[in-house]
């Protein structure tokens, strides 16, 4: 099985060198997106592989909650389609592997066809305002940390609500998915209209996955919804992220690492725990 790391990259340097390494397969090939706004360059990402193929898309800049977050991905998913990936794996520069190379591509193997898809219910309720009414001032780059743009936001949006049908159904769950070659290609051959919907949704790269895979004829291909295969702590969030992991969750990730159905972690920091980096790495290499 030929499997495509769609690798979204803009700091955290040593993260996304660990998760490449631990990924260095012949089966493997990784479709790199640098934020232009990174003083990185691509080959900074770059550890010394053997065996994975590495793709670099054009850079482009990518800002939080906006829409250059979907058509990186659209850009990455084209890529790999066309490179006649099995499975494409969204990563960002936060996720490591939990699992070998040899145990991933086995684990999809025995579930063809099968896309992964977590669905987060507790998030339901602001997901048609985030994807239905329209935020003009999101895909910026001073956005995600200035609280007057947000307060002007959403004094915009929030109107729009009685004109909108808001009982549309919209789901919404990670953006960190595991997709098939034929559900991906379905959502580049639906670019348009994803732009055309999308173009001015708050985080719609959280909904507009999970929205048209419930629609499409693709909706009984989703492999555990409401569990997904892949560790992220939202339980104790830190404001709008999932709890970065330290030395401090060594036991959980252990635990996750033996756990058969979990692929993928997030989130690690170098600034925050490099430790903790290194030490997942060692419990994978120990599964060889």
């Amino acid at each position: 099985m030929k499997h495509g790391i769609l690798m979204m990259a803009h700091n955290n340097t040593e993260v996304v060198k660990t998760c490449l390494r631990m990924l260095d397969d012949e089966r493997f090939t990784v479709f790199l997106l640098v934020d232009a706004k990174s003083p990185l360059r691509p080959e900074d990402f770059l550890p010394e592989l053997r065996h994975m193929h590495c793709v670099v898309l054009p850079r482009m800049a990518i800002n939080w909650g906006g829409y250059s977050l979907i058509q990186g991905m659209m850009n990455q998913m084209r890529a790999a389609v066309d490179a006649g990936m099995d499975v494409l794996h969204a990563l960002q520069g936060a996720d490591l592997p939990l699992k070998t190379p040899e145990e991933i591509d086995r684990f999809f193997t025995q579930r063809p066809g099968k896309n992964f898809l977590l669905y987060q219910a507790w998030q339901e309720r602001m997901a048609p305002y985030r994807a239905l009414c329209r935020h003009y001032l999101v895909d910026t780059p001073y956005y995600r940390h200035n609280k007057s743009l947000h307060i002007i936001n959403h004094l915009l949006a929030r109107p729009q609500k009685l004109f909108v049908d808001m009982k549309r159904p919209v789901w919404i769950g990670s953006s960190l998915v595991s997709l098939t070659r034929d559900f991906a290609a379905y959502l580049v051959g639906m670019e348009d209209q994803i732009r055309r919907d999308y173009r001015y949704s708050l985080a719609g790269d959280e909904i507009f996955m999970h929205t048209i895979i419930k629609q499409s004829p693709f909706a009984d291909t989703l492999y555990r919804p409401l569990e997904g295969v892949r560790l992220i702590d939202w339980e104790r969030r830190e404001v709008r992220s999932p709890r970065t992991f330290d030395m401090s969750d060594l036991e959980i990730l252990r635990a996750a690492v033996e756990n058969e159905e979990l692929m993928f972690a997030r989130k690690f920091q170098e600034s925050r725990d490099i430790e903790i980096v290194k030490a997942v790495e060692r419990m994978v290499s120990a599964r060889r």
